[in-house]
């Protein structure tokens, strides 16, 4: 049975191809956060390693002293350069200037002028080894600090009445107690760090083995040999305990894989250094009290998240074999995640009633508290530390599990009776209404999923490699990057104050230009030598190059506030670089939208052509109870993969652009943003985005309705897909190349209700959604009476 489970399977190309996928895509995303967030660091490791050499042979105190020198040489050269390219106050430019007269030249002289990228990267280094040092010489002061804090509390009457406070106090300074003589070493960190980093890797091992759990249950269910085995107490014990051992294997092979390739990618970059020092070596595991090395800290770590794994995949796969219907099943796997998400995000960690956070599924993965602080939560009145209690959690879960699939081995599934008489025929009625149509969709959808395995892997892809090409912000000018600079350092109230404040940030050119005539008129003089002169003034221009960003910022002010007292609508001055993504990017948003309609257009396009080789169906049409209720579920079907396509573009859309821009104020009026003022709707940022992806992503559904409905007409899969690329990609196409006069309804603005309709105000959206639903129920209308009059005719 174990060989015929792993075999069905391996059969499974969709889901294998699904697994590839999603590992690739995986460790491209730990490559592109390294190479682009943390590119910094991987090209610092030999500079590292070089340090490291110099101060090996150095005390403690010897290479602090040291380090500390060079951080401050370096942290002059970091002033001048930002002085060469940015704002700096003139009074410590010249202080600076007169103090060190030979600093320009030394910066010169050290090449990074040329290379600016050099003195971050050497400062980085310097700052991560030097607080190594720092670690390593207050590490034994940090544990007597708990010792010393626990005794004065102690002596204090902080205790009183708080006995759970006293023996949270007592078990954390036993604790740390065992730690002492415990001595950091000085090492690479940043291998280990970054696989300390929260990634997605956890949450695509719980979706494959969600998938492989729903191919070892839902589909034996239509296979009589299941049901023969189900039959008898022997072959049932068998065949569960089969289940079991594949899907647990599978979930253990895809999770060494996927970990495996983060540890040696890790590995490759920055190396982990000396495995057998203690873990308190890297500065973010310092406050654990557990005594681990950092390699059994890197394994422990692993482990419990492998464990993790196995153990949900344990639980979902008993709930399937437990409720017979899939769907149903389905629901309760979702109202347990949904349950857990709630409970992880809503009960802080400090809370009364921790235990929810810290015991919660979504602990075992997102929470690095676990791993790396010290946590305890109050069980009975007695602190239990939080890792120990997840562990036994974990356990008693697994123990569970075990004993349910003995239990589901030895019983024998049978129909039983629950009731007789009037509420008997009532409870078959009841089945007949509700169950059958539910039942239906559930056929439908397995059927759709099933068929179209290959072109969801396409969709995922072509939403993965859609996105790609927008991985970093959009490139600005220097006057852009100057403004968005100021937005951030005056971010608030746009009022009469944000105007006199920027004013006086203009007063420093104004001072620097009278600073720059002095300095030529002791030129003349010789008071000042060619090489001072040239160099000063050379720095002065390039400062005032940023006048023009200041000057923006000036108008953007004077234009909010002058809007503010107009609308009686307060508007907040912000950096607003993410508009430039939301707003300015037509074409992005004319070529998401197409793709978007053709990937729906694709999978819808086998609801009703592909039925006619299924006798099944062609059966299920003939009968009057049969017909209504698989017309229905198509269309549910249809509906609700458009709503997965729709809102799968938007969350990632969304996702990408807060990666990329740091924006935190979603709570602001829409018109604070400059390219947003032209919208006279009074919503939040985060209101516009919710409205607007709502609505297009009921334009998507209306489109979607009214494709099945023309979908009926046609003899195959071929006709119905060319139908639709015709009649609603090629009209966003024509759009976005500057056709739209061609098509007067513009279907960019009724599919996609971008920002140009909502220029127009609420009405118009409105109303172009209630045009699209009319046009949507004639068409299914017209579609069930044709679909009626084939059926009869078969």
């Amino acid at each position: 049975m174990i060989g015929a489970e792993w075999k069905k399977l391996l059969r499974q190309r969709w889901l294998i191809g699904i697994a590839i996928l999603l590992i690739f895509v995986d460790v491209g995303l730990f490559l592109n956060t390294q190479y682009t967030e943390k590119k910094d660091r991987v090209a610092a490791v030999p500079l590292f390693a070089e340090y490291q050499k110099e101060t090996a042979d150095m005390t403690n105190e010897q290479a602090q002293e040291y380090l500390t020198d060079q951080l401050n040489t370096l942290s002059n050269f970091q002033f001048v350069q930002i002085a060469l390219n940015g704002e700096v106050d003139e009074g410590l430019l010249q202080g600076l200037v007169e103090e060190n007269p030979n600093i320009l030249e030394e910066y010169q002289q050290a090449g990074y002028e040329e290379d600016p990228l050099a003195l971050m990267t050497k400062i980085q280094v310097i700052s991560e080894l030097l607080g190594q040092y720092q670690n390593v010489s207050g590490y034994q002061a940090y544990l007597e600090s708990i010792q010393t804090q626990y005794e004065q509390m102690k002596d204090s009457s902080f205790y009183e009445g708080r006995p759970y406070a006293e023996a949270q106090g007592k078990k954390t300074t036993e604790d740390f107690a065992k730690l002492q003589g415990t001595e950091p070493e000085i090492g690479m960190n940043w291998g280990v760090e970054a696989l300390m980093e929260e990634q997605i890797s956890s949450e695509i091992l719980i979706l494959l083995a969600f998938g492989i759990c729903i191919v070892l249950v839902s589909q034996d269910r239509t296979h009589d040999l299941f049901g023969l085995l189900r039959s008898c107490r022997r072959g049932h014990g068998c065949l569960i305990a089969a289940k079991f051992a594949i899907a647990l294997t599978a979930v253990l092979f895809l999770g060494i894989s996927v970990y495996g390739s983060q540890i040696a990618i890790a590995w490759k970059l920055y190396g982990m250094g000396n495995l057998n020092r203690p873990m308190q070596s890297v500065n973010e595991l310092n406050e654990s009290a557990r005594q681990l090395t950092v390699g059994g800290y890197l394994l422990d770590y692993y482990l419990r998240h492998l464990i993790a794994v196995l153990v949900l995949t344990a639980f979902m796969l008993c709930l399937f074999l437990s409720i017979y219907s899939t769907m149903t099943a389905l629901v309760v796997v979702g109202i347990c995640a949904v349950l857990c998400a709630v409970g992880y995000w809503k009960v802080p960690e400090i809370a009364v009633n921790s235990w929810i956070h810290f015991l919660n599924p979504v602990a075992w993965f997102w929470s690095s508290q676990l791993y790396e602080g010290y946590w305890n939560i109050n069980l009975f009145g007695k602190p239990v530390n939080a890792l120990t209690a997840n562990t036994c959690f974990q356990l008693v879960l697994a123990i569970g599990c075990v004993a349910d699939s003995i239990l589901l081995g030895k019983r024998i599934p049978g129909k039983r009776k629950v009731a007789s008489g009037r509420l008997q025929r009532w409870i078959e009625s009841a089945k007949e209404r509700l169950w059958y149509p539910s039942s239906v969709i559930g056929q439908e959808w397995r059927k759709q999923l099933l068929k179209n395995g290959i072109v969801w892997m396409m969709m995922t892809a072509a939403i993965i490699l859609l996105y790609s090409t927008r991985t970093t912000p959009v490139t600005v000018g220097q006057t852009e990057k100057i403004y968005n600079e100021y937005a951030k350092k005056h971010e608030g109230i746009a009022d009469q104050t944000l105007i006199e404040a920027l004013q006086q940030e203009k007063e420093q050119f104004d001072k620097l230009r009278q600073r720059q005539v002095e300095l030529t008129e002791k030129w003349r003089k010789e008071e000042v030598s060619d090489e001072q002169y040239a160099s000063i003034n050379a720095l002065i221009d390039r400062m005032l190059q940023n006048e023009a960003g200041l000057m923006r910022a000036i108008e953007q002010a004077n234009t909010l506030v002058s809007w503010s007292k107009a609308h009686d609508y307060q508007l907040f001055f912000t950096d607003d670089s993410i508009g430039r993504y939301l707003f300015e990017n037509a074409n992005m948003d004319q070529y998401r939208g197409a793709v978007l309609l053709f990937i729906v257009i694709v999978l819808l396009s086998g609801i009703f052509p592909g039925e006619r080789k299924n006798e099944m169906q062609n059966m299920l049409l003939c009968t009057k109870n049969g017909r209504r209720p698989l017309f229905v579920a198509k269309y549910v079907l249809g509906v609700v993969i458009a709503c997965i396509v729709s809102g799968g573009f938007t969350v990632i859309h969304l996702f990408s652009a807060s990666k990329m821009y740091d924006f935190s104020l979603w709570e602001v009026p829409l018109q604070s943003i400059r390219q947003a003022q032209v919208i006279d709707v009074q919503l939040s940022v985060r209101g516009y985005l919710v409205w607007t992806s709502v609505m297009q992503m009921m334009g998507v559904v209306c489109a979607a309705i009214s494709f099945l409905s023309i979908s009926v007409w046609m003899k195959n899969r071929l006709y119905a897909v060319l139908a639709g690329a015709v009649l609603f990609v090629l009209p966003v196409i024509a759009s976005g190349a500057g056709m739209s006069n061609i098509f007067g309804l513009w279907f960019a603005k009724v599919f996609l209700f971008g920002t140009q309709t909502l220029k127009q105000g609420f009405g118009v959206q409105i109303g172009y959604l209630i045009l699209l639903v009319a046009v949507a129920s004639v068409f299914t209308a017209a579609a069930w009476r044709a679909y009626q009059r084939k059926r009869r005719a078969r």
